[in-house]
């Protein structure tokens, strides 16, 4: 055989081994938790899109990749255009109060009239 001994294909397989172990997700709480509070992604989101500056340059700044950047910019976004539908709702929302104002005051009176029944009785 020409090239390696067979020892070194062995020593291969268990390093990737080893390798695959290290690179696998990590169980627990601290695997999933970000490196960046919220004000600080808001504030990298806030200077890619109002600074003339170049993303790749705001990337290497903070030590992000690109993709990331653009994910926030994304969630960024969804988040305002939900904002602005609620807004639009809030009409719907302003009625549906006065409807259960209206139930509610209803059914004080409703009450009122009973206890008055039930003093009446009492006596």
């Amino acid at each position: 055989m020409v090239g390696r001994p067979e020892w070194w294909y062995y020593k291969k397989e268990q390093i990737d081994k080893e390798h695959a172990k290290a690179d696998s997700p990590k169980h627990g709480d601290d695997f999933m938790k970000s490196r960046y509070s919220a004000q600080k992604k808001y504030d990298i989101v806030m200077k890619s899109l109002t600074e003339n500056i170049p993303q790749a340059e705001i990337c290497r700044r903070h030590g992000i990749y690109p993709v990331q950047l653009n994910k926030w910019k994304e969630q960024f976004i969804q988040g305002g255009k939900s904002a602005l539908a609620k807004s639009r709702n809030s009409d719907t929302r302003d009625s549906e109060i006065e409807d259960l104002k209206k139930i509610v005051g209803e059914q004080s009176m409703v009450i009122e009239a009973f206890k008055k029944r039930l003093q009446g009785r009492s006596k």
